[in-house]
């Protein structure tokens, strides 16, 4: 269930990476990226345009914490969106590599994010409260209630290496069947990007779990179902565990 306090945003978003400015990016506002130029190119351009620090007690910058959460919607999809071309099972080894070094650029400008903001907390803003890591039902309820919560920059910040696991452990236990929807895949995309790396033997089980639960999913739907949100959604986070986290032999 998410909370009435309202939290607040001291955002500053370098790139990630270099892009031309050959073209103009009006057309881009009517039409998505042709290309993972464009995309970054736009998500750049976006970043720009949010101010250096924004007090949020207004539901208008509620809002644009809301757009903040693009730098998951955008990203995942912009990988689904590549990954549904692939007509095999598993995606081919070169979606693989491009899709992982994005992946680790990605986690990289997100650690920096938070250790800059770390140094830069206002006191005066309200913070969003969030469950304790062992209240399984509160967390489900604050990710997927009536009035569940995105994860957006703010919040991703906010959580330490504890909720994360036990975060991902509960969302191991949520996934079922042949289905992972689209606001799941979104917020464990977002926690495999905030994850330390630096893990117990019996942390990476959790990891695993997750990657085997996913390739259950992925077994549960055909080969005809490339183009199915599931499968797409399974698919990266089966990439990520065995590329990224070293995984290899699931």
């Amino acid at each position: 269930m998410k909370s009435s306090s309202v939290e607040k945003d001291d955002l500053v978003v370098s790139r990630a990476f270099p892009t031309s400015k050959k073209k103009p990016l009006g057309s881009l506002n009517t039409r998505p990226p042709a290309n993972g130029e464009e995309y970054l190119r736009l998500v750049n351009e976006e970043a720009n345009k949010i101010p250096a620090v924004k007090i949020a007690p207004s539901p208008a910058n509620k809002q644009s914490d809301d757009k903040i959460a693009g730098w998951v919607k955008r990203g995942w999809a912009e990988m689904r969106k590549e990954e549904n071309a692939v007509d095999e099972l598993m995606p081919n080894k070169e979606w693989e590599i491009k899709f992982l070094d994005w992946f680790e650029d990605t986690r990289q400008e997100l650690r920096r994010w938070i250790d800059k903001q770390a140094s830069s907390i206002n006191q005066a803003a309200e913070v969003l409260e969030m469950p304790k890591h062992r209240n399984k039902t509160a967390w489900y309820k604050f990710c997927y209630g009536s009035a569940g919560t995105s994860p957006t920059l703010s919040i991703i910040s906010k959580i330490d290496q504890q909720t994360t696991l036990s975060l991902i452990s509960y969302h191991t236990e949520w996934l079922s069947g042949n289905e992972i929807s689209k606001a799941q895949s979104q917020w464990i995309f977002a926690l495999l990007l905030r994850i330390d790396k630096l893990l117990t033997p019996n942390q990476t089980s959790l990891l695993r779990e997750l990657c085997r639960k996913c390739i259950d999913v992925r077994k549960n739907l055909s080969a005809c179902d490339v183009e199915d949100i599931n499968f797409a959604s399974a698919n990266i986070i089966i990439s990520i565990i065995r590329g990224s986290f070293g995984q290899k032999d699931l």
